[in-house]
């Protein structure tokens, strides 16, 4: 990336903790509730030393790349061209359909909460539009937005669940027994799913100066995001119970409706609107950043704005394809996207990384040291 469009790893995790609470929001409390019943509140305690295990280590993997180097450029180089390729483009594609699936899940949560009408591809194309001119041009504007909003999010969450705290009825919450161990453990995969932001964004990597406490900052920003989750899962469990929860399309939307701050300012519902679009709006440019990147990489660097353009489309024609109905958007929800998720966070991601650190080790082995003496790192 040019060097006038770096951003800060500071503002990297900006961009991925805003990101990580649209999936958090929209699918978490129904997913852990139907795993773990009234003890999934739980499930984030459970999560919190694998997500940090997961996402420390491959910021980490990250971090010894070369100068402007991201994921895509790393797997390029140490696969070699043509599996190196066929990695990253599968990569691509799935960030691509991905970032459809968030503009749709966006239409949807707007079509059942707050608009009556039947209109899905309208709300798609201006979620969709108002996306595009942020990633056709820098990734700064971006990353600053992200820092601006984040604050005024985590404000809003604290706030809600001190708020809300009072309404919550211990009885839903408890019992727990040694018994629930297997389903809060179960329960702890949508958690970790959630972190995915961070794994897709990590291919714009190029684009950010390291400060060599990477691997500090991102522990504290998991920790925070799992902490967030708590608090969310503890409200919305505590105050709907599991069997509501199991029946709502949106708990979190139905629980803040009656929610009132301090006795003073009620139906607060339009804050949460907004909060939710503002992730979505980032979750989705971020991912479509992506994709241009990773396609860009593959192609040998290409022009970035028609690539993007490319890529904005074909988000756009996902959105508007799948899911058309609710049942379908509901299987594609709650079975395939997490799937899909759970497969390339635990499974192709890590293959690959080690398949990368196993090759370039062979590569040290028999090289030693290069031209100017020093240990070759990648």
């Amino acid at each position: 990336m040019n060097s006038k469009d770096k951003i800060s790893f500071h503002q990297f995790l900006a961009i991925a903790t805003i990101s990580l609470f649209s999936p958090a929001t929209r699918q978490l409390p129904r997913a852990a509730v139907k795993l773990a019943g009234n003890a999934a509140w739980l499930a984030p305690v459970a999560a919190l030393i694998p997500c940090i295990l997961l996402c420390t280590l491959f910021i980490k993997f990250v971090s010894t790349r070369r100068e402007n180097e991201g994921l895509a450029d790393i797997f390029l180089r140490c696969l070699g061209p043509f599996f190196g390729r066929i990695v990253i483009f599968i990569f691509a594609a799935w960030t691509i359909f991905y970032a459809g699936f968030i503009v749709r899940s966006g239409a949807e949560r707007l079509l059942s909460t707050v608009y009556d009408i039947d209109n899905l591809p309208m709300f798609v194309l201006v979620i969709a539009f108002a996306a595009i001119p942020v990633m056709l041009g820098k990734l700064t504007p971006l990353a600053r937005m992200a820092e601006i909003f984040l604050p005024i999010l985590v404000g809003a969450i604290i706030l809600i669940f001190f708020s809300s705290i009072q309404d919550v009825q211990i009885k839903n919450l408890l019992p727990v027994s040694r018994f629930d161990a297997k389903n809060i453990l179960l329960a702890a995969m949508p958690v970790i799913n959630t972190i995915s932001p961070w794994v897709y964004i990590t291919f714009l990597y190029g684009g950010v100066i390291g400060n060599g406490k990477e691997i500090s900052m991102t522990a504290r920003r998991i920790g925070f995001g799992v902490v967030a989750i708590l608090m969310l899962l503890i409200t919305n469990i505590g105050i709907l119970g599991v069997g509501l929860i199991e029946k709502l399309q949106f708990p979190f939307f139905i629980m803040i409706k009656d929610i009132s701050i301090f006795n003073v300012l009620e139906r607060i519902e339009a804050v949460i609107i907004g909060m939710w679009v503002i992730t979505d709006f980032i979750f989705f440019a971020s991912l479509l950043m992506s994709g241009g990147e990773i396609i860009r990489v593959g192609l040998g660097h290409g022009n970035r704005k028609l690539i993007n353009i490319l890529c904005s489309v074909a988000a756009v024609i996902f959105a508007l394809t799948i899911g058309r109905t609710l049942v379908d958007y509901t299987v594609l929800s709650e079975v395939i996207v997490p799937i899909i998720n759970a497969a390339i966070l635990f499974g192709l991601l890590p293959m690959v990384c080690l398949i990368c650190i196993l090759r370039n080790k062979g590569k040290k082995d028999k090289k030693g040291i290069d031209k100017g003496g020093e240990e070759v790192v990648y």
